[in-house]
């Protein structure tokens, strides 16, 4: 017969087995969720800035990060991007969790003295990856599309359809051609469709492929054709998960 002493050790074991059960529950599903890659929340898409400016570089991991190879500055040119500006390279990072108890850094840059253009966007390189900012304007360039969805930190799945919203600055896009909608993902890019798609439309439903990387950091793309002219516009950064 089990005396008071014996029960409650028997109530402690218990106790233990289930708190360490709880505990690797918790580490499982927290590995599970976790992604690689970043998401960049700042600069917002379509944000304008002059050279005179300073610009907010900020951005979020699921994942520790101790380094970035480098943060440019670069101009889309098709399905390609130019290399502009480098701000910085070899950058040791210490991630801070914010409110959200999202992990996230900030850094403040000069803007660079560059030609006015719509096509800009950040670049923040590291291990092996490429993650791109939504495009945004420098020096007052007077034309440029806004990609608004997807969103910012938007999570969406392999295989799914995902709705494609933008809009026209400066209603200057009522008759051009949206001939490309593309996926830039952290190590590269894959075509969605070649389909015209008037730009005068505002949106368009794509299907993301299956056998994508489970990461932060993907950008959906525009390409346009205006006066014979050909531009590039860049999504905020979106999530894409169950691969």
């Amino acid at each position: 017969m089990l005396n008071i002493r014996s029960i409650f050790l028997l109530f402690t074991l218990i106790t233990l087995s289930f708190a360490t059960i709880t505990a690797q529950h918790f580490i499982d599903k927290r590995q599970t969720n976790a992604v690689s890659g970043l998401t960049i929340t700042k600069p917002d898409e379509a944000t304008p800035y002059n050279t005179t400016y300073k610009i907010v570089i900020r951005f979020c991991a699921d994942k520790d990060l101790t380094h970035l190879d480098s943060i440019s500055l670069y101009k889309a040119n098709g399905n390609n991007l130019n290399f502009v500006y480098v701000f910085q390279s070899n950058i040791a990072v210490k991630l801070t969790s914010d409110n959200n108890n999202n992990k996230c850094q900030a850094f403040t840059y000069n803007v660079p003295n560059v030609t006015p253009d719509a096509q800009y966007v950040i670049n923040i390189a590291f291990n092996k990856m490429n993650i791109n900012s939504g495009s945004f304007l420098i020096n007052n360039p007077g034309f440029g599309l806004v990609i608004t969805k997807p969103k910012t930190g938007q999570i969406t799945t392999c295989g799914s359809q995902l709705d494609v919203q933008w809009v026209d600055l400066y209603n200057l896009y009522q008759n051009a051609i949206i001939n490309s909608i593309f996926l830039k993902t952290p190590t590269g890019t894959t075509t969605l469709t070649t389909s015209n798609v008037p730009a005068s439309s505002g949106k368009y439903t794509v299907t993301l492929p299956n056998g994508l990387q489970n990461s932060q950091g993907y950008n959906i793309a525009l390409q346009v054709t205006r006066d014979n002219n050909t531009e590039t516009y860049y999504s905020d950064t979106f999530t894409i998960r169950s691969c």
